[in-house]
């Protein structure tokens, strides 16, 4: 009986993917299902061996207390605990993907690297579609086959794991193939990236290239071609459409910056979100104003920043207020929305990250940990502290950026026993 649920389980993590093309109540529904199936076949197995052979989970299971001990605390209980209990849940998540690499390691990483070049393939077809329907008016966000504008942020949180699972399989291809899928894999994002016009995943993804290719040197030879091959890239599309693209991503993010004479670390806009998040945190340094709430809070006079904001189109200023759903950083949002020990659990954990990811660099075990460190670079860019962010409580984003991280728990425990 195990037997198939594991065999379940697996098919489910490697075709999870494919339900962000479909939606997010199927994103939503196939996450309770593998969390169910992960629940399943811990029941048989000692809880504290678990812990011990991946420890990050204890302090996983304490930042699920955390969030709901401040949704207990909060003015809208109910609602609150209905986006902080779900972490439990996604414990269970966690625990599934685990079983399903440690039982069917090289054949799940395979069957998973085909899912996400097929979605990649998806993506880019439903773009061309979405320019020739628009007469190729690159001053739209394009977003293909999504319905929001998250195309950017999909193509950002799964690139490094093609690239990664690429490279751990190059012995499976031969140089031609392997070399035209290397180069498809990362034009192809890049592409998708600028045509989506999603800023702070363009940055994040050209960050994250800086890194995969000064520290692996074993693609050293055909990084540098490719970098050459992007500027020419980057080139050719400002030419050709106009500089649309070049304003987008240059002009309008200076703009945001410098501001009637004064200088905000990413926008006004931003700044004013902000600005309400810090008095929410003075106001509830321990446990918050509860997780979720900033959409609700911001209105109240404790919390709310007024603020006036030039507009070029009618040559005034406007009255403008710091509310949003969320404050567009995840730490941030975490002081607020949680207090200091949220913050600090999630803050370790990036730093976790940030460690695991240097000491692989210093100890130059990356060509033998190709996979481990693609992963770690995806986890790194996804929860990177300073760059404007999805709402932390966003059940889509959490799950997808759970994969890398079941990836870099089980490959670092395996590194480990060596």
């Amino acid at each position: 009986m195990i037997k198939k649920f594991e065999y379940y389980t697996y098919l489910l993590a490697v075709l999870f993917p494919f339900t962000y093309l479909i939606g997010t109540g199927l994103v939503n529904s196939i996450s309770i299902l593998i969390a169910i199936f992960g629940f399943i076949l811990m029941i048989n197995k000692p809880f504290l061996s678990i812990l011990k052979l991946y420890p990050i989970l204890f302090f996983y299971i304490i930042f699920s207390i955390v969030l709901i001990l401040s949704s207990l605390f909060s003015n809208q209980i109910l609602y609150s605990m209905s986006k902080s209990l779900p972490y439990f849940l996604y414990f269970f998540f966690l625990y599934a993907f685990f079983e399903v690499i440690k039982n069917y390691k090289e054949t799940f990483f395979f069957n998973f690297f085909k899912i996400l070049l097929t979605i990649n393939l998806i993506l880019i077809l439903s773009v061309i579609y979405e320019l020739i329907v628009n007469d190729f008016d690159l001053r739209l966000q394009l977003t293909g086959i999504f319905e929001k504008k998250i195309l950017g942020i999909i193509v950002l949180k799964i690139v490094f794991l093609k690239i990664g699972l690429l490279l751990h399989f190059h012995s499976k291809f031969n140089e031609n193939l392997f070399r035209f899928l290397y180069f498809y894999i990362i034009i192809s994002s890049l592409i998708l990236i600028l045509l989506s016009q999603h800023r702070t995943s363009f940055f994040l993804f050209v960050f994250g290239l800086l890194i995969f290719f000064i520290f692996n040197k074993k693609t050293f030879k055909i990084n540098l071609l490719i970098s050459l091959f992007l500027f020419f890239v980057l080139l050719i599309m400002s030419l050709v459409f106009d500089n649309i693209l070049y304003k987008s991503f240059i002009i309008n993010v200076i703009d945001s910056i410098f501001i009637n004479n004064k200088i905000y670390l990413f926008s006004e806009h931003y700044n004013g979100h902000y600005i309400s998040a810090y008095k929410m945190f003075v106001h509830n340094p321990f446990n918050g104003i509860g997780p979720n709430l900033f959409r609700f809070e911001c209105l109240d006079e404790k919390y709310i920043y007024i603020y006036k904001s030039f507009t070029d189109a009618f040559n005034i200023f406007r009255e403008l207020n710091s509310c949003s759903t969320h404050p567009h950083n995840y730490y941030i949002q975490l002081l607020a929305e949680t207090g200091i020990f949220g913050f600090l659990i999630f803050l370790s954990f990036f730093i976790y990250i940030f460690y695991l990811l240097v000491n692989l660099i210093l100890i130059k075990s990356i060509n033998n940990n190709i996979l481990l460190f693609s992963s770690l670079i995806s986890l790194f860019l996804s929860f990177f502290p300073f760059v404007p962010s999805l709402n932390f409580f966003n059940s889509w984003s959490t799950t997808l950026s759970f994969i890398p991280l079941a990836f870099v728990i089980v490959l670092n425990s395996s590194n480990l026993k060596k």
